[in-house]
């Protein structure tokens, strides 16, 4: 598995332009959504469970999961408070749900802090083939997540490695690869980098 995540993310970093022409959270996100798109096929191709995902903001990268989730009969699972602390308050989640409409019926919305132990029971109850972890930009919030999705099988992609927090997140990202023992993929001519997990 850890050859044809590799070869996602190379064929589309080599087309991601220089982070310098773009503002710093947006280097290396151009082709951050195809590259989401194949990564959840890819899980859901050869894993069991639905998809994860942590922070929705307007619904446009949910929309794609969910395309993919009723390809494959599955769900979608997010988890975002839409409370104001980071870009989402309650008319980007009314956007949310104008862009979700059409997949209503598969999408399992949880408003609620990522950190919070609710939304760790979410987690921990459900079973995922691909987790996108999107969630609060701070080096407390990101591994809080990372480990709440510690135990599944399946493939994780955790966004906002090469601008938040002045590399904190990419400290982050190996520190829980060490210690949990992913496999993991990232380059950073992109934003996110990808874990391979076998569970615990």
């Amino acid at each position: 598995m850890i050859e044809e995540v590799s070869a996602i993310v190379t064929r589309w970093a080599e087309q991601e332009p220089p982070h310098e022409d773009y503002a710093p959270h947006q280097g290396g996100s151009i082709h951050q959504r195809s590259r989401l798109r194949e990564m959840a096929e890819l899980a859901l191709q050869n894993y069991d469970g639905d998809i994860l995902e942590i922070g929705c903001h307007i619904g446009l990268t949910t929309s794609i999961f969910a395309e993919l989730a009723k390809k494959y009969d599955r769900r979608v699972v997010v988890i975002d408070p839409w409370n104001g602390l980071q870009e989402g308050d309650e008319s980007v989640y009314q956007e949310f749900k104008r862009a979700t409409k059409q997949y209503e019926d598969i999408i399992d919305v949880n408003r609620m802090l990522s950190q919070s132990p609710e939304a760790k029971t979410v987690i921990s109850s459900g079973k995922f083939a691909f987790c996108w972890i999107d969630g609060l930009h701070t080096p407390f919030a990101c591994m809080t997540d990372i480990r709440s999705c510690n135990g599944q099988i399946g493939i994780q992609a955790v966004d906002d490695l090469s601008w938040s927090s002045e590399g904190a997140l990419k400290e982050c990202f190996y520190q829980l690869a060490n210690q949990y023992g992913y496999e993991h993929v990232y380059d950073e001519r992109c934003r996110e980098g990808y874990y391979i997990c076998k569970g615990k």
